[in-house]
């Protein structure tokens, strides 16, 4: 099974259309392994055990925050969701480290990047600035740097993507003096904030950072409508104080909602008869 360890998930785990390349990420591996090898009877072992039952391993590769491992294309008969089940079956309590594998996450990640050579996760302290033609797993939520566009040796159509794990937020920061276009929604700033669960592309369109997603639906990126929402009056204060009335089935504000000068009615038999003030 051939090891190629590194710092960084995939550094030198070149992506080819030979392999599907998974990570696999959600517990402590740091004693799983020696010498880049399963020790024998570990949590990672296991996983070994599991995946061999349907696949050829190619790749196997210890990191810092979980495994990143490569099966043969014709020799892999696993589906991401059915391979992510199969080892979250081994319970709580796997190999002699006793890890629990029951949040285990797995992503399968595609070999054609639109350019992309290699990827990495985030956020990792030694990484200042996002480089394109790259690909970037947020395990985290996380703010990540955009290059300076004017360096020369970026061109027009280089990419970065971005895939990030559920319910995390991801924050791209341009270089000062330079913006990032959303171009989904058609608008520009220096940051851009984003939490729904979509790979995105951010491309150099040769004035700018353009960024490339589907996702049009979410609160986050309706421009306004978070605050809208955010000042709203909930149903449980109709006809409640401090809240606001409700109307009855004609339309009308219930007498019991009103002061009690409002729907007070006096009665007097003639008009000498009505009080003077």
């Amino acid at each position: 099974m051939p090891q190629r360890v590194n710092g960084s998930v995939f550094t030198d785990q070149t992506l080819t259309g030979s392999l599907r390349h998974f990570l696999l990420i959600g517990a402590d591996f740091s004693q799983s392994f020696s010498d880049s090898e399963p020790v024998f009877g570990s949590a990672a072992e296991e996983i070994v055990r599991v995946i061999t039952s349907k696949a050829t391993i190619g790749i196997f590769n210890p990191t810092d925050i979980g495994i990143s491992f490569a099966l043969e294309t014709n020799r892999a008969n696993w589906g991401e969701q059915d391979l992510q089940d199969a080892i979250r079956a081994l319970g709580t309590s796997v190999g002699q480290e006793e890890l629990d594998f029951s949040n285990i996450r797995i992503t399968e990640v595609e070999y054609n990047f639109l350019g992309s050579d290699f990827v990495f996760v985030v956020p990792d302290p030694t990484i200042s600035a996002l480089s394109t033609n790259n690909t970037y797993y947020a395990s985290s939520s996380t703010t990540l740097t955009l290059p300076d566009y004017t360096d020369p040796q970026i061109d027009v159509g280089s990419i970065i993507r971005i895939f990030k794990f559920e319910d995390s937020t991801v924050t791209l920061e341009a270089q000062p003096g330079q913006e990032i276009r959303d171009l989904t929604l058609a608008v520009s700033a220096q940051t851009y904030t984003y939490s729904y669960n979509e790979e995105i592309r951010v491309v150099f369109d040769g004035a700018k950072w353009s960024v490339y997603h589907t996702d049009v639906n979410s609160i986050d990126q309706v421009v306004g409508l978070q605050a809208e929402l955010d000042s709203k009056q909930n149903l449980s204060e109709k006809g409640q104080p401090d809240g606001y009335a409700s109307l009855d089935n004609a339309g009308l504000v219930p007498a019991n909602q009103l002061p009690s000068y409002v729907d007070d009615v006096l009665e007097f038999p003639t008009l000498v008869d009505f009080p003077t003030s």
